[in-house]
């Protein structure tokens, strides 16, 4: 059979194949069973259908619990080899007993064969199970004999099958089918059945009969199908003779859309997608339209913003529900979205003409699955904006042509909806630019003010605050002049309302005087006016605070030396009006009244300058913007303020942002760093995969000249077994010959002659040959170990994948490889000590031994593999055992022979136990000396006490019976036994049935001469 059959028959016993074909079968025998309850429940037709859904249901039922089980294993990581392959053998029985019970006529006899099968299968599911589970660890499924009977069994009820269709051929509907049916499931249980027999078919699961049962599942829903088809058209066939039912007129059915129609809709349909605010951004809205219109796996859009990259602005999974962005893809790696681009067309990748563009494009949206992908540009203005790229690889299907138009529609709407988000987008970005430049050159321009400013300023707001509280004082003071005036005026006024002259003069004084106090008033106003325009006018110039100070200072300065002026006017007129020593009179009420005309006039003249001056200072706040003099100032102060602080609240806002977008140019930085080197990943394994490609037809020519050098070896294994059962033929005939000369021994005249000579010359013939025999035997182990090591070589280099990577079964094949031909070299080992130890030629070298440290090291060597299978040592080593005299290499290869024999026999999750003491014994006959007492002990059921003496005798596996609770089949016992009796010492077995064996050896502590001797076969 060629490999490729092979391959196509072992489909589904391979991961994950093999957890995939329950599912099918499952679903397959699930569908049958749903369209004959579908039949049954709108016709009922009697016990037909009923008939079928019985037997379905019960094999839907088999079925589903080894799919459990294989759900469970693979969930868990754990192994059911104990249950899942007989629970499959008896699924299959149950499913051929009940599709036979279910074609065949309704005869009784098959009902009670079909129950008989039923009960009998039972038993031997639980009979296998039980036996089954104690040899898992030994042997495969397929090696045993329970796989044996169950594919007889399989082939046996598959012929019967085959024939009762053929015997009610004719009463049978679909008979032809049905035969095929049977057909299908004969040659898969026949193959297996060969395969089983002949000792080819490794592992628990069988490939052959898997594949006829995926195969003849596959016809039972078309049976069924062609059944319920058959009563329909017989159902048809009687309604044709019955009356005729009364008309309907069939419902008026709408005038059909056209194809233009149909799409302007769709096209409108996705515009108001686009346009719904709901749905996130512009983007996103055009993918979602895409994805609702077009029905695709994958869509993401395109902007080109380098002349090598092209990033992915948003991309969606509408599979797996994910959004992801951030991704760049490399135009050198996709020749066919360049050409989209210049081309401004539609362009497919295909997988059977675009592979490496789309695997590239794939492993970079992180996706496993292959299928095709369309490039469409969105263009405005003969520019491209983007390029929308949608994906099916999960469905694998391409697109129709009304698809592909519904796509260019959609192009040209979410083009012109994208050049203006564009536009806006990059607007907003362009202004965030310029406001994070102006706060950089702002906070770079700002500079430290210095320690002789900071001494200036406070030096001049010290001069201001003395000079307004200067000038409040003299304001206090004149108020006070004012008083008094006004009282000495109005004592006046009393004095000259007299006489018409005196009256006349004094109302006079009383209105200048009025009238010079709103002079005064007027005046003061306009002075504080025209202080705050100028602070105002400096606030605008942004003039420098030492300026802004020299001019309130001498604002002050003037305000103060009036005020003096005017204290002092007041003053001279008090003192005037307190004069007693003259009598008043109106001439020097005249002169007063002079006077106080020159001061109203000097207070009018003042004003208009006053007023002048404000004028000026208005007129230049409204040249640089400052509307309605002081309140503008304030509106506009107040409007600063509140800008200010708005504009600290950006200022704040776009550090963050700014932070934030440095933060961000900063990981895609990274990102784009990780890119390339993700890109350079791929390039370096795809470099990889195609030099590992490349060396895989060496790899496979490696594997031809393994399995001919193996051949070679498995030949040459062959003559030298039988070169040795040869040799040891002669050596049997040799000595017996050689007994019966020595039983019979020769005479002259009735006395006997002691033929020394002869019986020299016949010895050492013989010694002659055994040595000869033994020379021969080490040159033929040396020239089996030259291959052997060649075959290890290359078997450990194919399983490190050095030269290619293995399948599972191709891994499961070199293992057993490698492990047989370590047992081999292991055997050879043997072969050449019992070689040594029969010519005397072994040599031993006795040095300390620390019983305790040797006992310790073999374990640590040894604890994995008991742990592999669950065992236990419990090692007691009694104090102060003084070191012995021994070779370590013998004791050591005696521990492991020991050991070994052990492990082989006890059960899973039991416990061996290593004791070491010391003892008085005698060895040999002589006086009891100080002797060193070893014990291993294991669990594994006891040997036989006719089998005892057997236990340390030389045995090949092919001629002898294998003794029960031993786990050495060869040599190794005896080898043990061998060595310790070679170095003075004692081996011995004692065994208790149903419980397990006790192995001791005696070794003398004191060193004693140690004398190499021959081992014979009945050692």
């Amino acid at each position: 059979m060629s490999g490729s059959a092979q391959e196509l028959i072992n489909l589904f016993i391979r991961p994950p194949a093999n957890s995939v074909y329950f599912v099918i079968t499952v679903v397959l025998c699930l569908v049958s069973l749903l369209m004959v309850i579908g039949h049954e429940a709108h016709r009922s037709q009697g016990d037909h259908y009923r008939r079928y859904s019985f037997a379905l249901g019960l094999v839907v039922l088999s079925w589903v619990l080894p799919l459990i089980i294989a759900i469970f294993s693979l969930a868990n990581n754990t192994p059911v080899i104990g249950i899942l392959p007989p629970l499959e053998r008896f699924t299959i029985l149950i499913t051929l007993s009940l599709t036979m019970w279910m074609f065949a006529p309704p005869y009784t006899a098959i009902t009670r064969f079909t129950q008989i099968v039923f009960i009998a299968g039972v038993v031997a599911l639980v009979i296998t199970i039980v036996q089954w589970t104690e040899i898992t660890t030994q042997t495969d499924f397929n090696l045993s004999t329970f796989a044996i009977w169950w594919t007889f069994a399989h082939s046996l009820l598959a012929i019967l099958g085959i024939l009762l269709m053929i015997r009610h051929f004719i009463t049978i509907e679909d008979s032809p089918l049905k035969l095929v049916f049977f057909v299908i499931f004969s040659v898969g249980a026949i193959f297996t059945l060969i395969q089983t027999a002949q000792g080819n078919l490794i592992g628990n699961d069988a490939g052959g009969m898997r594949m006829s049962m995926v195969i003849g599942l596959f016809l039972l829903p078309m049976l069924i199908y062609r059944d319920i088809v058959r009563d329909y058209q017989l159902f048809l066939i009687d309604a044709k003779n019955a009356p005729a039912p009364q008309l309907i007129p069939p419902p008026i059915e709408p005038a059909p859309i056209s194809p233009a129609m149909r799409e302007s809709v769709q096209l409108l349909r996705a515009l108001g997608v686009m346009l719904d605010s709901t749905t996130g951004t512009l983007p996103q809205a055009i993918l979602k339209a895409v994805i609702d219109m077009v029905k695709v796996d994958v869509a993401a859009l395109l902007r080109f913003k380098d002349a090598n990259y092209a990033d992915v602005v948003v991309a969606y999974d509408r599979i797996f529900e994910r959004e992801f962005s951030g991704m760049s893809i490399n135009l050198n790696q996709q020749p066919t979205l360049v050409n989209s681009v210049e081309r401004r067309s539609q362009r497919p990748l295909l997988p059977d003409r675009n592979y490496d563009e789309l695997r590239d494009l794939y492993t970079r949206l992180d996706i496993e699955a292959m299928g095709p992908a369309y490039f469409q540009p969105l263009s405005k203005d003969n520019q491209v904006i983007s390029v929308l790229m949608i994906a099916l690889p999960y469905t694998m299907r391409e697109l129709t042509k009304a698809e592909e138009s519904l796509l260019q529609g959609i192009a040209v709407i979410a083009a012109n909806l994208l050049q203006l988000a564009y536009v806006a987008q990059d607007a907003q970005m362009m202004a965030e630019e310029n406001a994070i430049q102006q706060m950089v050159n702002r906070a770079l321009n700002m500079q430290p003010v210095n320690e002789a400013e900071r001494k200036s300023r406070q030096n001049l707001q010290a001069e201001l605050d003395l000079a307004r509280q200067q000038i409040a004082n003299l304001n206090s003071e004149i108020e006070t002049l004012k008083s008094a005036i006004n009282k000495e005026q109005k004592r006046v006024s009393d004095e000259l309302s007299e006489s018409q002259e005196g009256l006349s003069v004094s109302q006079k004084m009383v209105a200048l005087n009025t009238n010079n106090e709103a002079l005064r008033r007027e005046r003061d106003e306009l002075i504080h006016k025209l202080q705050q325009a100028e602070v105002a006018l400096h606030a605008a110039l942004n003039t420098s605070d030492e300026n802004r100070y020299q001019d309130y200072i001498e604002g002050l300065r003037r305000e103060k030396a009036s005020l003096e002026a005017q204290k002092i006017a007041l003053q001279v007129q008090l003192d005037e009006l307190r004069a007693n020593d003259r009598v008043i009179m109106p001439s020097d009420f005249k002169d007063m009244l002079d006077r106080m005309i020159l001061e109203r006039d000097e207070l009018v003249k003042e004003r208009d300058s006053l007023e002048l001056r404000l004028n000026a200072v208005n007129e230049q706040l409204s040249q640089i913007g400052v509307e309605q003099g002081i309140d503008g100032l304030v509106l506009l102060v107040s409007r600063l303020t509140d800008q200010r602080s708005e504009l600290q609240t950006q200022n704040t806002t776009l550090q963050t942002n700014l932070a934030a977008l440095l933060a961000e140019h900063e990981r895609l930085q990274n990102l784009r760093e990780q890119e390339q080197a993700r890109d350079n990943t791929i390039q370096a394994l795809q470099k990889e995969l195609q030099n590992l490609a490349n060396d895989r037809e060496a790899a496979l020519r490696q594997r031809d000249m393994l399995q001919a050098e193996f051949d070679a070896v498995k030949n040459n294994l062959k003559v030298f077994k039988a070169k040795w059962a040869q040799l040891q033929a002669q050596a049997d005939a040799y000595a017996k010959e050689l007994q019966k000369y020595r039983q019979q021994p020769q005479t002259i005249n009735g006395q006997p002659i002691i033929q020394e000579n002869q019986q020299q010359e016949q010895v050492e013939t013989i010694a002659k040959y055994t040595t000869e025999n033994a020379d021969l035997l080490l040159a033929l182990i040396q020239e089996l170990r030259t291959p052997m090591t060649s075959i290890t070589g290359y078997v450990d280099l194919l399983l490190s994948e050095a030269s290619g990577i293995l399948g599972e079964m191709q891994r499961k094949f070199l293992q057993r490889v490698a492990t047989n031909v370590n047992r081999l070299g292991l055997m050879l080992d043997d072969l050449i000590q019992i070689t040594e130890l029969d010519t005397g030629h072994l040599s031993f070298k006795p040095a300390p031994i620390n019983i305790g440290n040797l006992i310790e090291d073999i374990i640590t060597n040894t604890a994995l593999h008991f742990r592999e299978k669950g065992l236990t040592v419990n090692l007691s080593v009694q104090d102060n055992i003084p070191e012995i005299e021994a070779d370590r290499d013998a004791i050591e290869q005696v521990f492991m022979q020991l050991l070994n024999n052990a492990f082989l026999v006890s059960p899973p999750n039991s416990q061996i136990g290593i004791r070491a003491s010391k003892r008085q014994a005698s060895l040999n006959g002589d006086d009891k000396i100080d002797c060193l007492l070893v014990t291993i002990e294991d669990k594994g059921g006891g040997i036989a006490e006719e089998d005892i003496p057997r236990v340390f005798a030389r045995k090949y596996k092919a001629q002898n019976p294998l003794i029960a609770g031993l786990g050495d089949t060869g040599v190794g016992l005896s080898v043990a036994k061998a060595l310790i009796e070679a170095q003075n010492g004692r081996l011995w077995v004692e065994s208790q049935m149903n419980v397990g064996s006790r192995f001791s050896f005696l070794l003398p502590i004191n060193p004693m001469p140690i004398a190499p001797k021959a081992m014979t076969n009945e050692s």
